[in-house]
């Protein structure tokens, strides 16, 4: 059985999703941040590993954005246009007045993602340890990552997804300005 998530998404992750990607990695930092005490990386009170060695498998477990099998529905900004939903990453070439992703109620989303696996990764050896990142997404997590650039925060989630499919309606599969009856909605 798998659970299901809410993910806000970044401008990256979405212009995969749009290209109808199949698959898509998803980077998040590691909240608390872990800190080195006598030569150990602390994860938690209860959760620590040699500096410089592979986290260990336990952390794996506590990934908040899912394990291998779950489903992360995705949020992203949109508004209402002549009593329709659209979607500002989607051809809508609209200025202000869009509505924060964290508000997309779940019947609304465009995109649903299984998790095929979560890894840890010090980001100062994500080059190594994480080939597949491109240098557009490093580029938006510190976008939209401000108070933690990868440099000040190394330790990140990564999260290899599969693009299910669209949510609720066959034409969003289709791409462009996206839009649903804003009624069936309650928006």
């Amino acid at each position: 059985m798998f659970r299901e998530r809410p993910l806000v998404a970044y401008r990256h992750e979405l212009s995969l999703l749009t290209r109808n990607q199949p698959r898509v990695l998803v980077m998040r930092r590691i909240h608390p941040r872990p800190s080195v005490v006598n030569g150990y990386l602390v994860f938690s009170t209860d959760l620590r590993t040699k500096y410089g060695s592979p986290p260990p498998d336990d952390l794996l477990q506590r990934c908040p954005y899912g394990q291998p099998g779950d489903h992360l529905w995705v949020r992203e900004r949109y508004r209402v246009e002549a009593g329709r939903v659209v979607y500002e990453y989607g051809g809508s070439t609209a200025v202000g007045g869009w509505k924060q992703a964290i508000t997309l109620p779940r019947n609304s989303c465009r995109f649903v993602l299984r998790v095929l696996s979560v890894r840890a990764v010090d980001s100062r050896f994500l080059r190594s340890q994480a080939p597949e990142i491109s240098d557009e997404e490093l580029l938006d997590w510190d976008r939209y990552n401000e108070i933690f650039p990868l440099c000040t925060f190394p330790w990140v989630w990564l999260l290899d997804t599969m693009h299910l499919f669209a949510g609720g309606d066959e034409a969003l599969l289709q791409g462009g300005a996206a839009a649903i009856q804003a009624e069936e909605l309650g928006l």
